[in-house]
């Protein structure tokens, strides 16, 4: 293959001023885990599987993104939240995905002592972890843990008292540190179990740990622990109550770690001052457990989640008809009686956006505000619900995932008409933004436009004709894909599609310039071609074994040429007949092993024909120390070529691009004084990741985000036509973020839902705050909180009563819930 290198290439290292925003959908995915402080108002966690952390914003009920510094994608993986009672400025987290050794990333300890503004990354390897088994370790030494797997929405896995740090693993048994995790050991008398699912400490010091292999352990200095009475069974989560020393646990006989389908269930309740453990008598109507949070305050409240059921119906958007899958039960006496206040709730739909269509499942996270025990919050498969009233006879439930963003987008479509952006994504099949800042009121819809499918695979528009839209999804019963021509508004099902085996990931499609071809790639059966929006399919003259299993790309001014890029046999394919024959062009390209497909990327460019982008994966150089890369790339990173190149002869030789050890996306958005601006992710020569813009054809390049806007690494990017300088993107687990110079509006493209129309933030759920005075009694459904005029508390009621007769004549100020507002109160 014929290179040359482009002269004179610079790139800056300076960012732009850029401002970064979540494309609003709310939700999205897994939340396996919600923490209150026990002794701090107003402060709480979130963690999720794949999207990090998040802190509760009390103001308005929503969730400030914490990871959002991170780069690496396997530090959002958050299987822990970890809280010191005694500081609340402490917080404690994990980092790592999945535990395979084979291939997992590094696990790492996560702290901070700002409320997670700034966070530590503490690795977890054989460096700083002693006595670990090294069979349960990775070839380099490493530890992981399964953020995103079995056993995820267990625990809580930290324990943190001061200096001391207990720490539940995935695999690799109970680490015990006491420099709040800069180095840990592991405990001894847990070496042979596999994993951990909860630790705890309770008043007097003693700490609490339950392994995967059943029963509950406890210890006075973490060296020497005895079984607690003849409890044996699995524990899936436990809650600790100080005022009566109690710890409860929710444990399941079948599937015991899962939060999808274990079963045989039960509550228990140990009687830590006498070592022994009861089941409580709960409802019949269930399958199994797995949440549940006693109210530190308030030590006869008690909530636990139901797991296994799913005996529901619909969504909250279907009313009365809906039906939830699982059940959250309630108890005010100490677990004497039970209320199921999910099936007794309301949920209010409006709230709750695209994600009114989906039903509540997984609810591992689930807790009790100490402050407001009518407060109680849980998660689901697709973000958070919350309820003010829960004490009333009809609690209402309100979808507060506002900030919460963990999508997993497949595919981005910005184009000159209709919505400024058009999505797919995993699991919940995707959305047309027509305003970036309101989360879109749907989901894409099947033919029925009623019915979804889940996972959307890939999207593509024709150049010429931006109406026209083609996706794919993993429904055989509604063509495994369809087709839009008024811009991904509605949809129209593939009339057939070639091979049901096909669906899945790596099943690719491609439409032409002028919207009249349509090629599909299918994982099993290979390149596919049809004419007539989907109606019918032919295959083309390759077969599976040469092009199956990777992305066409269409030409984006000649509309008869098709561009794939075999990363397997390092062939770049061309079609000039639109997809009935194809031919090696190039054979000189990277060949790769199929784990590092995802980094050997083709694209097309807008601004001539024939011109092409290729991302090579990456080689980058051992080096210990001196370069800003030894902390992620310590042994060095090859595969591939590491290089980024350039063709304007349809692939037949190729220009490197300098400057850059290795990239792995490309996009083509609207440019400042050329035709296009050039957007690419990836990482600089001196060792630099991020995103990177060229305003003169790849000359030179400025970093455009910076360290603290990274988002678990970079998956996806695509640029907008007509807003210079605005760019969607693709976190790890983080959703769609859009970022761009401050005050960019779009003024070019007169057909899309965004011209001359500035961003605005859409409101948040609003939230009802009422109370009510007869004589000298105030009542409300939330709890109340009474102050003096110095600002002093002098009650705190959690059932929502007041006596003022209990209270010196004068003035005080009420605050009803979590309201900022306070009321003046005169005591005559």
């Amino acid at each position: 293959m014929i290179r040359f290198l482009f002269a004179f290439l610079t790139v800056s290292l300076s960012h732009g001023a850029y401002e970064w925003h979540s494309v609003q959908i709310r939700g999205g995915g897994y939340v396996h885990g919600v923490q209150f402080h026990p002794s701090t108002e107003n402060l709480a966690y979130i963690r999720t599987d794949v999207g990090g952390a998040y802190k509760y914003n009390s103001s308005d009920h929503s969730w400030i993104a914490l990871n959002d510094a991170f780069n690496d994608g396997n530090d959002m993986g958050s299987m822990a939240i970890g809280l010191d009672p005694d500081n609340p400025e402490v917080v404690y987290s994990t980092g790592g995905l999945y535990t395979d050794l084979a291939w997992c990333g590094e696990a790492s300890f996560l702290r901070s002592s700002d409320r997670g503004k700034t966070w530590e990354k503490l690795p977890l390897n054989t460096n700083t972890v002693s006595g670990t088994d090294n069979s349960k370790v990775t070839s380099s030494g490493s530890l992981c843990l399964a953020g995103n797997g079995t056993g995820r929405g267990t625990g809580n896995r930290i324990a943190a008292k001061g200096q001391t740090i207990y720490l539940g693993t995935s695999q690799n048994g109970l680490l015990k540190s006491t420099n709040k995790g800069s180095n840990w050991e592991s405990v001894d008398y847990f070496s042979t179990s596999s994993g951990v699912s909860a630790v705890q400490f309770d008043k007097n010091g003693n700490i609490y740990a339950a392994p995967y292999g059943g029963g509950v352990f406890y210890s006075n200095d973490g060296q020497n622990w005895t079984q607690l009475g003849s409890f044996s069974q699995t524990v899936y989560q436990m809650s600790y109550n100080p005022t009566n020393n109690e710890l409860w646990l929710t444990v399941n006989s079948s599937n015991p770690l899962d939060q999808n389908s274990a079963g045989g269930g039960a509550v228990y309740k140990c009687d830590l001052d006498n070592k022994t453990a009861a089941e409580i008598d709960m409802p019949q109507d269930y399958n199994g457990f797995l949440g549940i949070s006693v109210n530190p305050q308030d030590a006869q409240q008690i909530v636990v989640s139901t797991v296994g059921t799913w005996g529901g119906n619909g969504g909250p958007i279907d009313g009365a008809s809906f039906k939830s899958h699982e059940g959250i039960y309630m108890s005010v006496d100490g677990g004497a009686t039970w209320k199921d206040i999910v099936a007794h709730g309301v949920f209010d739909a409006n709230s709750a956006y695209n994600a009114a269509s989906s039903n509540p499942h997984w609810m591992s996270a689930l807790a009790i505000n100490p402050f407001d025990g009518n407060h109680v919050t849980f998660g689901t498969g697709y973000g958070m619900w919350s309820t003010f009233d829960a004490k009333a006879e009809n609690p209402t439930w309100i979808y507060t995932s506002t900030g919460i963003e963990e999508t997993v987008p497949l595919g981005l479509a910005s184009t000159p008409k209709g919505a400024p952006l058009v999505s797919v994504v995993g699991d919940v099949d995707g959305f047309y933004h027509s305003n970036l800042d309101t989360p879109p009121l749907s989901r894409h819809k099947l033919s029925d436009s009623k019915s979804e499918a889940g996972t959307n695979y890939d999207l593509a528009w024709a150049q010429n004709q931006p109406e026209i839209m083609v996706r794919v999804h993993k429904n055989s019963n509604h063509g495994l894909g369809a087709y839009s021509d008024d811009g991904g508004l509605n949809w129209t099902n593939f009339a057939s599609h070639p091979d049901a085996s096909g669906s899945g990931e790596n099943n690719f499609i491609a439409i032409s310039a002028d919207a009249s071809t349509i090629v599909w790639n299918m994982a099993n059966s290979g390149m596919h071609y049809s004419t007539d929006q989907g109606k019918t399919w032919q295959a083309a003259s390759n077969t599976a074994i040469e092009l199956s299993g990777f992305r066409p790309v269409a030409d984006k001014i000649n509309a008869n040429v098709f561009y794939l890029y075999n990363a397997g046999s390092g062939k770049l394919y061309q079609s000039s007949d639109k997809g009935i024959n194809w031919a090696v062009i190039n054979s000189d390209l990277a060949q790769v092993d199929d784990w590092a497909y995802g980094n050997m990327n083709l694209f097309s460019s807008p601004a001539q024909e024939g011109e092409l982008w290729v991302t090579q994966g990456a080689n980058i150089y051992a080096c210990a120390e001196g370069c800003s890369w030894s902390d992620n790339f310590k042994g060095g990173l090859w595969f591939g070529d590491g290089k980024v190149l350039r063709s304007t002869d349809g692939g037949a030789s190729f220009k490197d691009v300098n400057g850059f050890l290795y990239g792995r996306q490309v996009a083509f958005g609207k440019g400042k004084t050329e035709d296009f601006a050039i957007y690419l992710v990836g990482m600089a020569n001196d060792g630099t990741q991020g995103v990177f813009r060229s305003d003169d054809n790849g000359t030179s390049w400025t970093r455009v985000n910076d360290d603290n806007h990274q988002f678990g690494g970079v998956d996806r990017i695509g640029a907008d036509p007509c807003i210079y300088s605005r760019i969607y993107i693709s976190g790890s687990g983080r959703g769609i973020i859009y970022g761009q110079e401050p005050g960019s509006v779009n003024t070019s493209c007169s057909e899309r839902s965004d011209f001359n129309k500035p961003t605005k933030l859409a409101p948040k759920p609003s939230i009802t705050y009422s109370w009510q005075r007869q004589q000298n009694m105030i009542t409300s459904k939330q709890s109340l909180t009474l102050r003096n005029v110095q600002g002093r508390i002098v009650e705190h009621s959690l059932s929502g009563e007041v006596n003022l007769t209990n209270h010196k004549a004068g003035i005080y100020l009420l605050q009803v819930g979590n309201s900022p507002q306070n009321y003046k109160i005169f005591n005559p």
